[in-house]
């Protein structure tokens, strides 16, 4: 990792000093203070955890640009700070948690060059950040069924490092690579950390003003730190085509298949429902496969001027802190609304279904999520915004039903009245 920092900083240093022309640096920040109210936060269907508490976060994006070289930086300090929490449950091994248990302190910065050639860009991001897993649960893993010890805010730290190179082939034709290198470790039992290495590229043809014809192939490497345990190589292969139907309507899809090649070493795969079920640690042994998966991600959008809505359907194969890959299906519908030039109404709404690639592990999970928001600039640089989320899971294995949740929160929010430099 440090010698691709360096890497990254030298080249930057190189690129910034070819360019000569005149250059805009900027800097910008603003700060974020919430309060916020969940009657399930792990939205389980037994054992429910209600939390509520601060949330205070600030951020700072700074960009430096010439016509042909291009640098931005971005770093937002979070703390969450709860002070009431209540434990829903039957078990009498369980304890009542403290609210300390919940609070948690994140970091988030990430930076990116590019720079341009007459036919070429090459480019280079990286992101290193730290959060809880309160935070990211739901969209990664889920967590059901009922819990043996109740676990606070656990740490999970991901590191990231990419690379593009964009080549203008011909004047309609145009090629993209993208190579990406992504670590994640939890500070849990529960979770398993991973390795996962990608590269894809993408050939377009500019077929006509309005539609442009792509072709996606990609290999991906998967490798979880338990005991080496289960590594995974994927190839895919994606066509499709972006459609402009309209100046407002805009139509994208790609459309493909996966092959997904996995082997199970050392003493296994670890039993997560037994240990729930029990607390007894076991390992399933399990024979090595290959599967095909459908993948593919279609998008449909209007914009407007003070209104807009998206819908998206989708199907990909991705690493998750069980260890393993798992192939994510989901719709989603965006509607945004203006009725006033400082108000802006948002609402979303998703429905999913979450399983692992193969058909040698049964975990399946069903999950939706709606929410709405409204928010309101009550000065030239403050506004204040109301939100309303209700969740639901089901791993259909346990038995135990469908957990479902509420979560509340307002926050006020200041942004510089103009930027530092």
């Amino acid at each position: 990792m440090r010698t691709s920092l360096y890497a990254f900083t030298l080249l930057a240093l190189a690129l910034a000093q070819g360019s000569t022309q005149a250059a805009e640096t900027t800097i910008k920040g603003g700060t974020s203070l919430n309060y916020k109210y969940d009657d399930n936060i792990r939205v389980t269907p037994t054992n429910q955890i209600t939390l509520s508490g601060l949330t205070l976060d600030g951020y700072v994006d700074a960009a430096y640009a010439t016509p042909r070289f291009e640098a931005t930086a971005y770093l937002k300090l979070g703390i969450e700070r709860y002070d009431s929490v209540d434990l829903d449950t039957d078990d009498p091994r369980l304890e009542e948690p403290e609210t300390s248990d919940f609070d948690n302190e994140s970091q988030d910065f990430n930076a990116n060059i590019s720079y341009d050639w007459e036919r070429h860009t090459l480019s280079l991001y990286g992101r290193y950040w730290r959060d809880s897993t309160l935070n990211t649960q739901f969209q990664d893993t889920g967590l059901g069924g009922g819990l043996r010890q109740i676990e606070g805010a656990t740490r999970r730290t991901t590191s990231m490092a990419r690379g593009g190179w964009q080549w203008q082939l011909t004047e309609r034709q145009l090629l993209d690579t993208t190579l990406q290198w992504q670590t994640v470790d939890y500070e849990s039992a529960f979770y398993v950390g991973y390795d996962y290495n990608s590269i894809v590229t993408n050939w377009s043809y500019l077929l006509n003003e309005r539609l442009r014809l792509q072709v996606q192939p990609y290999f991906s490497g998967f490798e979880n730190d338990a005991d080496r345990a289960v590594s995974s190589d994927t190839l895919g292969l994606q066509v499709g085509a972006i459609w402009s139907i309209t100046e407002k309507w805009v139509l994208n899809g790609l459309v493909g298949s996966a092959l997904v090649s996995t082997e199970f070493g050392g003493p296994g795969i670890f039993d997560f429902q037994k240990f729930l079920e029990t607390g007894e640690i076991t390992f399933i042994k399990l024979e090595d496969q290959d599967s095909t998966s459908f993948i593919g991600d279609v998008t449909l959008s209007f914009d407007e001027e003070y209104y807009g809505f998206s819908a998206n359907i989708s199907s990909s194969i991705s690493p998750s802190g069980d260890g393993i890959l798992r192939q994510n299906n989901e719709g989603r519908l965006t509607y945004y609304w203006k009725p006033r030039e400082r108000m802006r109404l948002d609402i979303d709404a998703r429905i999913g279904r979450s399983d692992t690639t193969g058909d040698l592990i049964d975990d399946q999970r069903d999950f939706s999520e709606a929410g709405v928001r409204l928010g309101y600039q009550f000065r030239q640089d403050w506004w204040v915004s109301a939100r309303y989320r209700y969740r639901t899971q089901d791993y259909e294995r346990h038995g135990q039903g469908e957990g479902s949740g509420n979560r509340v929160a307002v926050s006020v929010s200041y942004r510089l009245p103009k930027e530092i430099l």
